[in-house]
């Protein structure tokens, strides 16, 4: 009748109004409560409409509605804190990222982001204005990995200094064998890992204009490696906790070196030279699948040494980068990401945040598989993208 209390009469629905498949109601744990899930495909930010209905006894009707917004999947670190670095570099590992900004002129910076409730955090020990890299020498344990910072330009010997992971404890300094050759030449590579029983680290270094790469564990005398008999460049090289080494090459080549200094070398010839390669971080011998890219006609995959390439699914853009994670292979072109599902062979395109071009990446999957990406684009921002 008029002037009834109707409140505790109505049955209350929700609904979202959107377009595409950003959100999904998941839950509604109380009559006024709702939980509201990223869709699996969703990667960019949306904006929706959360609608709640009361619908009374009579038929009549009255809804209220709220905005619904979400930043997708991708998430912006702070600024760095100095102002216009001319060097940035990245790590990630299953739940953290590491920047290193440094301009030449001040103490560069290095920051670890991710820890829950916890803001960026710094190493107590200052870096030279001149430190140019930063990298995760992971472990088996997440907890033993360490972060090691190149304090100086390529050269005959190079200074590094590696931190533990958290921060924890000061920095230990070390030198390692480096492009002398190609000290002005940022294109000479590195890679590390920790090794068994997470003791020390193990790394491969390489001069990526030629043929020249080596295998050193930190505190011993660098293994030269046989160089290629092709002459080829360098496209990826990889170090093991056992303490072995593998050089990938253009032309399609691996090159193993065994803890004992022997080495074998593996061909296969592919149909194209490689611009691009890439073993999986996750590899635990050099014996596994190895990945590739070629102008023109994509990615592709050897299985062993050996092996012949295959090429994979998918239409690929040009490439400037290109990682393998465990279950991913990523490759950065321009505004977006070229993402190859290793499980399924599926192919997809990650569009980079705010109409951006992307200028350097790393990847690294979460303990569930999920992949990760830690994006750095050419204004200089950072960018995280966790799966959902």
């Amino acid at each position: 009748g008029p002037g009834a209390d109707l409140a505790g009469r109505a049955t209350l629905a929700w609904s979202i109004q959107q377009s595409g498949t950003a959100a999904t109601i998941v839950g509604m744990p109380t009559s006024t409560g709702v939980t509201i899930g990223i869709d699996a495909a969703q990667v960019d930010a949306y904006a929706a409409t959360l609608t709640l209905t009361a619908t009374y006894p009579d038929g009549r009707t009255n809804s209220s509605t709220l905005p619904l917004t979400s930043t997708g999947a991708w998430t912006r670190l702070p600024d760095a804190p100095i102002a216009n670095p001319s060097v940035v570099s990245l790590a990630i590992d299953s739940t953290r990222v590491w920047r290193l900004s440094a301009d030449g002129s001040q103490p560069a910076r290095l920051e670890r982001f991710g820890v829950a409730g916890e803001g960026p955090v710094e190493p107590a020990t200052a870096l030279p204005a001149v430190a140019r890299g930063v990298w995760l020498a992971a472990d088996t344990d997440p907890a033993n990995s360490a972060v090691v910072v190149q304090l100086g330009a390529d050269g005959a010997s190079v200074p590094f200094g590696s931190f533990d992971a958290a921060f924890a404890n000061p920095r230990a300094d070390f030198t390692l064998t480096g492009c002398a050759q190609y000290a002005a030449d940022a294109t000479a590579g590195r890679r590390f890992v920790k090794t068994s029983g997470g003791a020390s680290i193990m790394t491969t270094g390489w001069c990526a204009t030629d043929a020249s790469w080596w295998a050193q564990q930190v505190g011993v005398t660098a293994r030269r490696n046989f160089d290629s008999p092709s002459g080829e460049h360098i496209v990826d090289a990889r170090p093991f906790a056992d303490g072995s080494a593998v050089g990938f090459f253009s032309t399609g080549e691996r090159l193993v070196l065994n803890a004992g200094n022997a080495g074998w070398s593996y061909w296969y010839l592919n149909q194209a030279r490689l611009s691009l390669g890439a073993i999986p971080a996750t590899a635990t011998d050099p014996y596994g699948a190895f990945y590739g890219y070629q102008g023109g006609i994509g990615m592709i995959v050897t299985q062993g040494p050996n092996a012949p390439y295959v090429t994979l699914p998918g239409a690929v853009p040009t490439l400037t980068k290109l990682q393998a994670t465990q279950n991913f292979l990523v490759g950065l072109a321009g505004p977006a990401l070229s993402l190859l599902d290793l499980s399924g062979l599926v192919p997809s395109t990650l569009m980079l945040p705010c109409v951006g071009q992307g200028a350097d990446f790393e990847a690294t999957q979460d303990a569930n598989g999920k992949l990760r990406v830690a994006v750095r684009l050419t204004d200089g921002s950072v960018w995280v993208y966790d799966q959902p």
